[in-house]
């Protein structure tokens, strides 16, 4: 079955189409994400684990290790707030392509709910091919046809 060009109809089921989704990189938001974790995962440790008093030369100042022990609770929301920011980084990613697979839909699948026979859905399901989908009417589930719909 070749892929089919323009707007799918009904009388075209079934069909291959091609969807042009642009690729989603995720790899900032994951890096942030792990930095993050691992940022948390420190100031929790001192936190749970850290000494009772820091003592430290008032003319060297702190160590770097002491300076952890000492703020704890900021590092761990740090690293909390970095990966509750990477994460809408990555929600907002993946937001953008289904935007665009939506708009991709609304403009090349011209199939509305009254010209699907009864006793039948549209199924889209994805082939072996990268962004190639098969379009086709499927029958629907004994359950699915036999359930009421109710308002409630």
């Amino acid at each position: 079955m070749d892929i089919h060009e323009g707007p799918v109809t009904v009388s075209d089921l079934p069909c291959r189409i091609k969807m042009d989704i642009p690729p989603q990189d995720n790899s900032l938001s994951n890096f942030f994400f792990v930095v993050g974790g691992v940022i948390l995962a420190v100031g929790v440790g001192f936190i749970f684990f850290g000494p009772e008093t820091i003592y430290y030369d008032r003319y060297e100042g702190m160590t770097f290790v002491q300076v952890l022990q000492a703020y704890p609770g900021p590092i761990a929301t740090l690293g909390g707030l970095m990966m509750g920011l990477a994460s809408k980084a990555a929600e907002s990613g993946a937001a953008e392509t289904n935007r665009h697979i939506d708009a991709f839909i609304m403009q090349n699948i011209h199939i509305e709910d009254s010209d699907i026979p009864t006793g039948f859905t549209l199924s889209m399901a994805q082939t072996g091919e990268p962004g190639v989908v098969l379009l086709s009417l499927e029958p629907k589930p004994a359950e699915e046809e036999a359930a009421p719909t109710s308002g409630m």
